[in-house]
C-alpha cells in the first residue's frame, strides 16, 4: 500500500507541475500577443497624427506655428522609434512599417506644403490643393491592418517575409 501511496503523490504533483507549465506558457503567449496588438495600434496611431498635421497646420493661428513645427519633429521622431521598435520585434514588419510610413508621408506631404502657405486661421474647410485622399489613406490603413494580423500570427509573418523577398516588395501594397 505504501507503494501506490508514493505513486500517486507522484502522479498528482507531476500532473501540478505539467499544468503549471502548461498555463504558463498559454499565459505567456496571450500576453504576447497582447502587448504585440497594443504596440501594433501606438504605432499606426503616429503615422495617423502625420495624417492630422496637415489640418492642423491649415487650422493654425498665426502664433501656433512654432508649437506646430515642434509637433511635427515630435511626430517624426515617434515615427522613428516605431520603425526602430518594429523592426526589433520583426524585420518583415518593421519592413512593412516604413512602407506604409512612405506611402503616408507621399499623400500628406504637397498638402502640408501648400496648408503653410496659406494663411492660417481656424477653418472646418479645406482648400482643394491642400485635401488628402482620405480613400487612398483608408486603403494604407486597412493593408497595414491586414499586415498587423499577420504579424501576431507567427506563421503568416514567416510567410510573408519569404513573400515579400520574393517579390522584391519596394511600395506599400495598395
Amino acid at each position: 500500500m505504501p507503494d501506490n501511496i508514493g505513486t500517486i503523490i507522484s502522479i498528482i504533483l507531476g500532473s501540478s507541475l505539467i499544468t503549471a507549465v502548461v498555463n504558463h506558457f498559454a499565459t505567456s503567449y496571450r500576453d504576447r500577443r497582447k502587448e504585440r496588438k497594443e504596440l501594433v495600434a501606438r504605432a499606426n496611431a503616429s503615422v495617423l497624427r502625420r495624417v492630422e498635421l496637415c489640418y492642423r497646420i491649415r487650422r493654425r493661428a498665426s502664433d501656433e506655428e512654432t508649437e506646430i513645427k515642434n509637433l511635427a519633429h515630435e511626430i517624426q521622431e515617434e515615427n522613428e522609434y516605431y520603425k526602430s521598435l518594429l523592426l526589433v520585434e520583426s524585420r518583415w514588419y518593421g519592413e512593412r512599417y516604413s512602407l506604409y510610413l512612405v506611402a503616408v508621408k507621399k499623400i500628406t506631404s504637397e498638402p502640408m506644403r501648400r496648408a503653410w502657405k496659406v494663411a492660417g486661421e481656424p477653418s472646418i474647410d479645406m482648400e482643394d490643393g491642400i485635401k488628402l485622399n482620405h480613400q487612398k489613406l483608408e486603403e494604407l490603413s486597412r493593408q497595414f491592418s491586414q499586415d498587423s494580423r499577420r504579424f501576431v500570427c507567427p506563421l503568416k509573418r514567416s510567410w510573408m517575409a519569404i513573400h515579400d523577398k520574393i517579390r522584391k516588395v519596394k511600395e506599400y501594397d495598395l
